[in-house]
């Protein structure tokens, strides 16, 4: 990766385009599921937005390797990176829990119908930590 002057630019970038696809896809359903745009059927956005998410976070995990094989030492000691990966763990955890909880019920997902409020909580512990997420991740940057 330092031997290369266009190898870790080009995995940054991989690794922000990563962030996008999983942020956009998992903010817009999340704010769905918080109560935004009714009209939209919670089906259709799942069944569109989760597997780009999925894509999102694998371009972000292959990046991620990279650009840490880059640093290793150094980032394994800093404070913020290692909060990051637990950040991305809780969201990864708390997807795998809307997933085994929520996709099996089905009454929920008619258009126009209010999301059960601990669904809800969900959404908006999701929206939080992937939020925290590129915060924490741009913050490495800067300490």
């Amino acid at each position: 990766m330092r031997g290369s002057i266009l190898a870790y630019p080009l995995a940054n970038l991989v690794h922000l385009a990563g962030l996008v696809l999983l942020i956009g896809c998992i903010g817009l359903l999340d704010l769905r599921l918080l109560g935004a745009v009714r009209a939209l059927p919670v089906a259709a956005m799942i069944r569109y937005m989760v597997p780009a998410a999925g894509l999102g976070l694998v371009l972000l995990i292959a990046s991620g390797i990279a650009m840490f094989a880059a640093d290793a030492t150094a980032l394994a000691k800093h404070d913020g990176f290692r909060l990051k990966l637990l950040l991305i763990l809780a969201g990864v955890m708390n997807a795998g829990l809307v997933h085994a909880i929520w996709l099996r019920r089905s009454a929920w997902q008619e258009p126009g119908r209010q999301m059960p409020p601990g669904l809800r909580i969900q959404a908006a512990v999701s929206l939080a930590l992937w939020c925290w997420v590129a915060v924490e991740g741009r913050m490495i940057a800067y300490g």
